[in-house]
C-alpha cells in the first residue's frame, strides 16, 4: 500500500498540456534564429511556446521565426523548430515543416498538436480566417 502512495508522488510525464506563448526569447535561441537567416534576410519576428516535450520535466520550446527580405517588401518566410532544454540553455533538436503560421500549440500524448492559421476562399493575404491542426510525433 505504501508503494502505491509513493508512486502517486512521483512526477508523471505530461500527456496533455497547452503550451503557453512566451514573450522573451532566450539569447541562445535568438542566436540560433539569427544564424539560420539566409543572406539578404532579416529576422522580422520570433514567437515561442514552452512545455515539456520529451518527458524530462524541463521546459522545451517550439519556436517560429519570420524572416523578411532585407530590401523591403511585405513577404515573410516562416521557419519552425523544437528546442530542448540543455543545461542553462536550449539546443535546436528538430525542424518542423508546418503549412502555415502557428496559432497555438499543445501536447497530446506522444504528439505535438500545432494549430496553424489557414486561408479560406476569399481571405485577403493579410488575414486568414480559418485554422488547421497538424500532428507531429515527438519520438
Amino acid at each position: 500500500m505504501r508503494l502505491l502512495h509513493l508512486l502517486c508522488l512521483l512526477p508523471m510525464p505530461a500527456f496533455a498540456q497547452e503550451l503557453p506563448e512566451l514573450d522573451m526569447v532566450p539569447p541562445g535561441v535568438m542566436a540560433a534564429v539569427l544564424a539560420a537567416a539566409d543572406p539578404g534576410e532579416i529576422v522580422d519576428r520570433v514567437r515561442l511556446w514552452q512545455g515539456d516535450l520529451n518527458g524530462d520535466a524541463q521546459p522545451d520550446l517550439v519556436v517560429q521565426a519570420a524572416y523578411a527580405n532585407q530590401g523591403g517588401g511585405n513577404a515573410v518566410w516562416l521557419r519552425q523548430w523544437i528546442f530542448a532544454a540543455s543545461g542553462a540553455g536550449y539546443d535546436a533538436v528538430r525542424t518542423l515543416d508546418l503549412p502555415d503560421g502557428i496559432k497555438a500549440v499543445r501536447r497530446a500524448g506522444a504528439d505535438l498538436v500545432v494549430t496553424t492559421y489557414s486561408y479560406q476562399p476569399g481571405d485577403p493575404r493579410c488575414c486568414p480566417t480559418g485554422q488547421a491542426e497538424t500532428r507531429v510525433a515527438l519520438d
